[in-house]
């Protein structure tokens, strides 16, 4: 039975979850709830003139039983009086503005306590029901929260007034219709508060048959009533009806119809009855609770009601009744208007002395008009059956016992509990022993069912079956729980409930009673103990956190709590504790000298407190001994360097006098941290402390010493000429900061004397630590003293380099000492250096390359082109000794020569020819002229100055044609006296056939020696004016000076050879026109304004003429009336010299044409040869250039001819080149003489010339 019930009772509760959480659901998402009240199960027919019970069990019940009360509220929203054409709504309430008609009340109640188990709301409305009209049939009802749902009746009842008094009333119509829901899944969601009901359908006249009003007005109105429950109330068996029945109450209108006097007319009888065979109890006061309402139109203020209540065995039998005093319109509590209201009457009533055995409940409402819509419900007292219990909770061993006796002492027999069970909860701090428990019935051992299970922290036990299913009157059960301690309760509370079906005077009512009886004990498990310091002190804790000589704290049964005590810190000066015991200077030991509890000694026991008080423990005490260290950290104490250590017990003295220390002044003993005993610096007397075992350490503080170094340079300078040195301190160990400096010296270290002594600091600044000053770096000397610096003058190594010149002979480095003096090699012989036109040949005369005669003239020079040793006038030096000269002809070593041609000098050099261009080759270009020109027309021999060159060189001959000959009527070519000889000048000038005017001037080919002067640094070695000479004594700090290495020892000095080298000259053979030379133009000054002298020593260029510096640049043999005398073409040399400032003299000699540039008519028969350079091409003809309708102007391609050849010239890029021997040079020149070239004498001479000249020769 007990798991039927525990199912049905899941259940319950699992659909009232379900079904709350559906309600709210449909409060969020629905406008139209029905709760519980669906349209399609509204009822079909009204029920007239009838009240009915309505159903409050979990089963439909109309009685239901438990510990419940009744409880409700309502209002009035509208008072309506329809008549034909004049609707009167003389009252409306509108508390929410949205609706045509609300109005609110209130639910009191404790939601924390109390809940509702079921909730109706009834309405009355004359408002004709029709089950189809849906519109027309709901209600809004709103809860506190705002949301609403719309409500449609479970029930509806009407009364059907018929009466021949009033005109209409025959018909048979309804007339006040009274409308029910169940809300019970609404209400119990939302507990107790404020509700709102609106739209009450209002009934106007057009509603009506044939808009008769049927007499009077009506209230709409509603009533929310609930049965709601409570562990404390008593149990109950809870009635309810609602119904309608009209009664109008006056005998001038109804007549006899409901009685024959007033009084039965206008009285309405309401009752109530309980089923299922249920009744009041029969013993002791039987309470209760009644309630009516009615709605009564005809305003209740006009005439009171008078209230009587009553009870009946049954229904038949007679009443018992009792005043209920009289009320007018509004909402009643015991007598007590809680809500007035208009047209309401309700009245909940809380009576006593109810009959025993009572079913029928009722009042009696006398003075009634023109009510309609009636409640009446009642909650009485019904048999319930009475225990006798006691639980106990006991402590034994380290656990916790809880057992109780229960015997049901109902005085009315056939009354108890049936299929139930008995749950022990027992307190969070236990857990119980499942092999502990057990129960028995009426003193026999019961093998009943049990369930152990934790819920919500603590853990229960639950008896049930067996002889626990029916305890009914002088049953009698026991059980004992034994548990173990799991928490840190002061108490442990427990209880137990015994929970099943009630049996009331022999009927199985079949409603679960939770809690038919409950019980509850408890133990105290904190007790307090006090510790007592027995002359020491302890820290209070948890208490005060002061020293005390006393502390309490709890402990508490079964538990851990304050098993270590450590906290308390014990402490009596000169004393080691030795734990707590019960006495104070013997008894049982409850916790050792750490603070930690000592088991089974009756105070603990597996480390769990077992006694059920408190106790009182004292601390014992063992007397101390302590250690004084003492330390003279370096320094003696009674002549002993060692620490010295003193055992002594607490406040025993020893005298502590001060050491000594070479080098340090004694400041204090100073004390270890912490320092447990006492120190008199007065009295330099120590006293033993009181904590055992411990030792104090007096250390000697020193302050070292403090004394002054003196640093003496000796000659040198120093930086810091005094320091303070701490006796003891690495300070100033490392005094490289302070070294001195002496010019030319280096540093070797300080010393204790100016010469010899102790070397104190070494050269790089470091101490010696030679024992007696220093020692590891540290000051060891007590007293002040001077150190001098050490001097070592510095060596220098010189090297002397040949600079330019070459070593004949090495001179070897030479080492020198900054405080001497030294004498410099003379490198005359030693050193050599040769100069040829300025440049350095000194290495090819070492090499070979180039070789001189005792004069310095150059003999032969290896030619870098063809790898073969060369005279200077072009010989070819051959492998025997001989020469080839360019001529031809052999020197031979022994002087002879071998003229050119014998068989022993054959040897043709070739030599080969550029050619200007192939496009140039006919050669048959010709100016048309009149047909009136001499036929013999002068040969123009060729300009050989500038148009044909001819180099001999190296024994080749190269020849050099340019491609701009051109006939051209030569009587307007006028060379201006401007126009300088180095241009080329017209084809009319003489063949000077002695002298090669193109060729550069010949220099002597001589070689010069330079000058050995001195020596030089770097900076001076391009200078021929030395810095020291040789042979002369000098004082080393002079050279080192200079080089900047005076003071860095050991340095190497090079000291370069200066040299006097020969000046040279550049210049060319110069050209002048006959005019220029006699007119006085060619000076010494114009010529050597074309040449340039240069020295390497003086500077370059050397001015012209005698300058301030001794240097010169003249030409010594030079007369004007060389020039001016000419009368016609000619040429003579000049001697340019240059001396420089050193006398060295260098000559250079060129030679001076003069040539002869007036224009000359030649006439040809079919044309003029000419031959041109590209600087005349690009003058005018007036100039001496071309005509202007010249061919090789006004043609592009005889242009771009002669332009090609320009270029070839003068990039040296030959199209063609051709080798010719000597001898054919002798006949292309007899050719020319006699055929001219072009057609300056034959028309075909250049075909003719080429053929036998150029394509034979080409290679």
């Amino acid at each position: 039975m007990y798991y039927e019930r525990k199912l049905r009772d899941k259940r319950r509760r699992v659909w009232q979850l379900v079904l709350g959480l559906l309600f709210m659901m449909m409060l969020m998402h629905t406008d139209e709830i029905m709760a519980e009240t669906l349209t399609g199960n509204a009822l079909g027919t009204v029920q007239l003139n009838s009240a009915q019970n309505l159903p409050l069990g979990s089963n439909e019940e109309t009685t239901t039983v438990g510990r419940y009360a009744l409880n409700y509220t309502g209002n009035i929203n509208v008072y309506s009086s329809p008549s034909l054409g004049n609707d009167d709504i003389s009252y409306c309430s509108k508390t929410l503005p949205d609706f045509s008609n609300s109005s609110m009340a209130t639910l009191h109640g404790d939601n924390n306590t109390t809940h509702i188990v079921k909730a109706y709301l009834i309405w009355e409305t004359r408002k004709r029901y029709n089950k189809d009209d849906y519109n027309a049939n709901h209600v809004r009802f709103i809860m506190r929260d705002g949301n609403g749902a719309n409500i449609y009746p479970n029930w509806v009842y009407v009364d059907d007034r018929s009466s021949r008094y009033v005109s209409g009333w025959e018909q048979s119509r309804p007339r006040i219709y009274c409308n029910v829901a169940d809300v019970t899944t609404i209400v119990k969601t939302y507990g107790y508060g404020n509700y709102y009901v609106a739209n009450i359908p209002v009934c106007y006249a057009s509603d009506l048959w044939e808009q008769d009003t049927g007499g009077g007005g009506t209230p709409t109105g509603w009533q929310l009533i609930v049965v709601e429950e409570n562990d404390s109330y008593p149990v109950r068996a809870v009635t309810l009806k609602v119904g309608s029945k009209f009664r109008f109450g006056d005998v001038d209108w109804e007549g006899d119809d409901y009685g024959t006097d007033p009084i039965s007319r206008a009285t309405v009888t309401m009752g109530t009855e309980l089923f299922s065979g249920l009744k009041t109890k029969e013993y002791g006061d039987v309470t209760g609770q009644v309630l009516f309402g009615c709605i009564d139109a005809a305003r209740v203020t006009e005439n009171s009601k008078l209230i009587s209540m009553f009870t009946q065995q049954t229904r038949d039998s007679g009443k018992v009744v009792r005043d209920g005093g009289s009320v007018v319109e509004g909402l009643y509590s015991d007598g007590s208007q809680f809500c007035p209201q208009i047209d309401m009457c309700s009245a909940l009533y809380n009576v006593s002395g109810l009959a025993y055995g009572a079913t029928v409940f009722g009042v009696d409402v006398a003075n009634v008009r023109w009510d309609t819509q009636l409640y009446i419900g009642a909650a009485v007292d019904i048999a319930f059956p009475d225990f006798s219990s006691q639980q106990t909770t006991t402590l034994s061993d380290g656990n916790v016992i809880v057992s109780n006796t229960i015997t049901n002492i109902s005085p009315q027999q056939n009354t108890g509990i049936y299929e139930g069970d008995l749950t022990v909860t027992l307190d969070a701090g236990l857990k119980p022993d499942a092999s502990k428990i057990s129960i028995s019935v009426n003193g026999v051992p019961e093998d009943a069912q049990k369930s152990i299970y934790e819920e919500d922290g603590q853990w229960k036990v639950k008896f049930y079956g067996g002889g626990i299913r029916n305890f009914m009157q002088q049953n009698t059960l026991s059980y004992s729980i034994t548990c173990s301690i799991r928490g840190l309760q002061d108490q442990f509370n427990n209880s137990d409930a015994f929970n099943g079906y009630l049996r009331s005077a022999g009927t199985n009512t079949g409603h679960w009673i939770n809690k038919a009886w409950t019980s509850s004990s408890h133990v105290d498990c904190k007790y307090t103990v006090t510790a007592d310091a027995n002359g020491g002190t302890v820290y209070d804790y948890p208490g005060t956190n002061t020293w005390k000589n006393i502390s309490t704290y709890p402990v508490r049964y079964g538990t851990n709590l304050y098993d270590n005590i450590g906290g308390l810190s014990p402490k009596r000066a000169g004393y080691r504790f030795d734990g707590w015991w019960t006495d104070r200077n013997n008894g049982v030991q409850v916790y050792d000298a750490n603070g930690y509890r000592v088991n089974n000694t009756g105070y603990w026991k597996d480390g769990k407190w077992n006694r059920t008080e408190g106790a009182v423990i004292y601390a014992h005490w063992v007397a101390l001994k302590s250690n004084l260290k003492v330390d003279p950290a370096g320094g003696k104490w009674h002549n002993r360097t060692d620490v010295q250590i003193f055992n002594q017990q607490y406040l025993t003295t020893k005298d502590v006098p001060d050491p000594v220390r070479t080098g340090y002044t004694f400041k204090k003993w100073e004390k270890s941290n912490p320092f447990y005993g006492t120190f008199s610096e007065a009295d330099r007397r120590y006293t033993f402390g009181s904590h055992e075992n411990i030792t104090d350490v007096l250390t000697a503080k020193w302050q070292a010493n403090k004394y002054k170094l003196t640093f003496d340079p000796n000659g040198g300078i120093v930086g810091t000429s005094q320091v303070t040195l701490t006796f003891d301190s690495s300070d100033y160990w490392d005094v490289s900061w302070n070294n001195p400096t002496r010019t030319g010296y280096t540093f070797a270290g300080w010393w204790t004397s100016p010469d010899g002594g102790t070397e104190v600091y070494a050269e790089n600044g470091h101490c010696t630590n030679e024992g007696t000053y220093w020692h590891e770096n540290k000051c060891v000397y007590a007293g002040d003293y001077t150190v001098y610096a050490h001097w070592v003058a510095n060596t220098f190594t010189i090297h002397f380099d040949p600079n330019d010149g070459k070593e004949q002979t090495p001179i070897d480095d030479m080492t020198i000492t900054y405080d001497q003096e030294v004498v410099l090699p003379d490198a005359t012989g030693q050193y050599i250096r040769y100069t040829l036109d300025g440049e350095d040949i000194t290495q090819q005369v070492l090499d070979g390359t180039i070789i001189l005669d005792d004069t310095g003239v150059v003999v032969m020079m290896l030619d870098a082109d063809t790898g073969l040793m060369m005279t200077p006038a072009g010989g070819i030096v051959n492998e025997d000794g001989s020469i080839t000269q360019p001529d031809g002809s052999i020197t031979m070593p022994d002087g002879s020569v071998i003229a050119p041609g014998t068989e022993e000098g054959n040897v043709d050099a070739e030599v080969p020819v550029e050619e200007a261009t192939e496009a140039d080759a006919s050669g048959e270009t010709e100016e048309e002229g009149s047909p009136d020109q001499d036929a013999d027309k002068a040969n123009i021999e060729e300009d050989t100055a500038g148009d044909q060159a001819s180099v001999e060189k190296k024994g080749v001959t190269r020849t050099a044609t340019a491609e701009n000959t051109e006939v051209e009527d030569v009587s307007n070519v006028v060379v201006s006296e401007e126009n300088r000889v180095e241009e080329d000048v017209d084809a009319q000038a003489a063949d000077v056939e002695s002298e090669d005017p193109s060729a550069e001037p010949q220099s002597d080919k001589k070689a010069y020696a330079s000058v050995f002067m001195g020596w030089a640094l770097e900076d001076g070695r391009d200078s021929f004016m030395p810095q020291w000479t040789a042979g002369t004594s000098f004082a080393v700090a002079e050279i080192t000076n200079a080089a900047g290495v005076t003071d860095s020892n050991g340095a190497t000095i090079t000291l370069y050879a200066v040299w006097d080298d020969c000046p040279w000259i550049v210049a060319e053979n110069l050209y002048y026109t006959l005019d220029q030379a006699q007119s006085g133009f060619i000076t010494d000054s114009e010529i050597l304004s074309h040449a340039t002298a240069y020295d390497r020593e003086d500077g370059s260029p050397i001015a012209p003429g005698y300058n301030d510096n001794g240097t010169s640049f003249t030409i010594p043999d030079y007369q004007a009336s060389d020039f001016t005398q000419y009368q016609s073409e000619g040429s003579c040399t000049e001697n340019l010299t240059v001396v420089d400032s050193a006398g060295s003299t260098y000559y250079k000699q060129i030679t001076v044409y003069v040539v002869d540039t007036r224009a000359t008519v030649v006439r040809a028969e079919n044309g003029r040869t000419r031959f041109i350079n590209e600087h005349y091409y690009n003058l005018s003809e007036d100039n001496g250039g071309l005509a202007a309708d010249s061919i090789w102007k006004t043609d592009p391609v005889y242009r771009a001819q002669l332009l090609t050849a320009f270029d070839n010239l003068k990039n040296d890029t030959p199209i063609a080149t051709y080798v010719y021997s000597k001898e054919d040079i002798k006949d292309m020149k007899a050719y020319i003489d006699a055929h001219g070239i072009g057609n300056a004498s034959e028309s075909d001479a250049l075909r003719k010339f080429y053929d036998q000249f150029c394509e034979p020769n080409k290679q």
